[in-house]
């Protein structure tokens, strides 16, 4: 390197003056901003192109234009954008830069491409070794690669193949997988380039013991119902995540922490800590609403998640409103086996006093319940229930023993605002006179509903729902809780809850064997909680499935969507009688 010496005056002066003249032209006015225009290239190449000149925040400041840091941007523009087209393919292309204006109002600088011929990969080879290397998953990766022979380079799409590989092999238990080669021989002057991979699998590793910690009141099978692992089974990440889910999913747990341990590298296992924080074993629920439905209601739930110290769970839950109150407990004995399923037993009284009947019920009843998914639902139960009831000018008192099943599929993932989802549900239920019941009957039960979003922020949902009773006595009467009527916020808006149905000699609506419900409805969102709906329902109780008319309504409303579920307000007109009425409902939560 050569030396320069600042002995001579002169030399101190003249450099001290090259160096005060760089510092000014450093400085140097020029307000505006700096514009880059390219042409040559569209796409993924240009937007590659535009990210690699974006114009460094310091180039103008306050107004002022750096023109030293503007010459450097200048002569380094080349090399960027050939650089931001070797990802592409592109190793040769021809790049022109021209400043078209640097003046006291800023500077434009047109950025010219001529990208050139693309190189493609001549021919692939991808070696798997190691203990995992027939297992299909991984075969079927390497199959999959992303680039064929014939195929333009592309680096993203290289290191995507790569990475897909490496995760089949962690889901396979081959956690120390790795890649011994990996490169791209590219040769420029014949634009083709090979691709050589040779991946080492390692060995497969499985889980080892599985702990908990700290010690919780909750005994250790209760604990490992949740569990989607067990010792011996091929480590997996996603196994790992599906046990959290199961943990945090039951509301038992504050936080879930799972942490494997350490890598036994003879046995090839990995121990596995489970960290819990358990939320508190009781607690006491107070809520107060209104629905024009039920009226002004006041609701208090005790719960208890640990009876006996053995996961055991205590519901126990007060309702009063205008039309109903209702006091119940449901006890659930959960199965050490199997998240999936429980046994429930319930009890508990209820008074219904609506504009068309009065009832009052004493029941029991045992449930088996399935879960086939986070979404499914399947249950086998029998209910004992004995029931006072008036409507119209029947006064009766029945006794009921009836078993069903039951069947429930949601896919709705939000329970304040979904934008998509459906939901199914079927149930059949009966009872055979002499067998601790007064009568005989058959019914099934069917809902429906769906949530469809649109263009433009509408979303139309549709439901409806059906009930068919079977009987061998078709005049023999059965419990008015076992009777339909339509009617209300979640069946016919523009009437009454529980107002639909046949009615009498004198007149009095006493509920039908049969029911048949429909709604569509039309929502545009406004702003993140609001919105305003159009709507037309239909249905009808009625007994005779070839005779029966459906009262209609349309309307319009308002929704408000909050943290515990949208209120809804809704007016409503009748159709098709001569002297239609507006009813207001008001409600709050969803109808699925």
């Amino acid at each position: 390197m050569r030396t320069i010496s600042l002995r001579s005056p002169l030399k101190v002066m003249i450099i001290a003056g090259v160096l005060f003249w760089a510092a000014a032209q450093a400085v140097a006015a020029g307000s505006g901003a700096v514009q880059v225009r390219i042409s040559g290239v569209e796409g993924e190449l240009r937007g590659n192109v535009e990210a690699a000149l974006a114009v460094p925040e310091g180039m103008v400041k306050d107004g002022e234009m750096n023109r030293l840091w503007l010459r450097r941007f200048i002569d380094q523009a080349p090399r960027n954008v050939r650089k931001a087209l070797e990802p592409f393919g592109h190793y040769h292309a021809d790049v022109t830069v021209t400043p078209l204006r640097q003046d006291e109002g800023g500077a434009t600088i047109e950025v010219d491409i001529v990208p050139g011929p693309a190189v493609t990969i001549a021919g692939v080879s991808i070696e798997l070794h190691g203990d995992g290397r027939g297992e299909p998953p991984l075969l079927r990766q390497v199959k999959e690669f992303p680039l064929k022979t014939g195929d333009v380079l592309r680096h993203d799409l290289y290191e995507q193949g790569k990475a897909e590989i490496e995760a089949a092999a962690v889901d396979l238990g081959y956690i120390k997988g790795s890649f011994s080669r990996s490169r791209i021989e590219v040769v420029l002057y014949e634009h083709r380039a090979d691709i050589l991979l040779t991946f080492d699998t390692g060995p497969q590793y499985r889980f080892g013991a599985i702990t908990f910690q700290p010690e919780t009141d909750y005994p250790e099978r209760f604990l490992r119902r949740y569990l989607t692992i067990t010792p011996g089974q091929v480590f997996s990440y996603a196994a790992l995540g599906q046990t959290q889910a199961q943990f945090l999913d039951s509301d038992r747990f504050r936080q879930v922490l799972i942490v494997p341990g350490d890598e036994d590298a003879v046995r090839h296992e990995i121990p596995v800590s489970i960290v819990l924080e358990t939320r508190p074993r009781r607690s006491l629920r107070p809520g107060v609403g209104y629905g024009t439905d039920t009226g002004g209601r006041f609701s208090l739930l005790y719960r208890d998640l640990n009876i006996w110290e053995m996961g055991h769970q205590l519901d126990m839950d007060m309702v009063i409103a205008e039309i109903r109150q209702s006091v119940n407990a449901v006890y659930i004995l959960p199965n050490y086996r199997n998240v999936s399923s429980l046994t429930a037993f319930r009890g508990g009284l209820e008074r219904e006093d609506t504009e068309t009947y009065l009832s009052r019920k004493i029941y029991a009843e045992a449930e088996v319940i399935y879960s086939h998914s986070r979404t499914s639902v399947f249950s086998v139960y029998a209910r004992l229930q004995r029931e006072d009831y008036e409507v119209g000018d029947t006064d009766e008192t029945t006794e009921s023993l009836m078993p069903g099943i039951r069947w429930r599929h949601r896919t709705y993932t939000s329970p304040t605002r979904p934008v998509k989802g459906y939901h199914l549900g079927l149930e059949m239920r009966g009872t055979r006179e002499g067998v601790i019941s007064d009568f005989n009957l058959v019914q099934l039960i069917g809902e429906a509903n769906t949530l469809i979003p649109l263009p433009g922020r509408f979303s139309l949902f549709l439901r409806g729902s059906g009930a068919m009773t079977i009987q061998d006595d078709e005049l023999a009467d059965i419990p008015v809780s076992l009777r339909f009527f339509a009617g209300g916020d979640q069946s016919v808006r523009g009437y009454g809850y529980q107002t639909l149905g046949p009615v009498d000699a004198a007149g009095a609506v006493v509920g039908g064997k049969h029911l048949l419900v429909g709604s569509v409805e039309l929502e545009r969102a406004i702003g993140s909680s609001w919105g305003i709906a159009a709507f037309y329902d239909t249905g009808n109780a009625f007994n005779n499935l070839s005779d029966y008319e459906l009262a209609r309504a349309v309307g319009a409303g308002l929704r408000w969507y909050t943290i515990v579920g949208p209120l809804k307000i809704d007016v409503a007109r009748q159709l098709g009688v001569d002297d239609p009425e507006y009813r207001f409902h008001a409600s709050i939560g969803f109808a699925w």
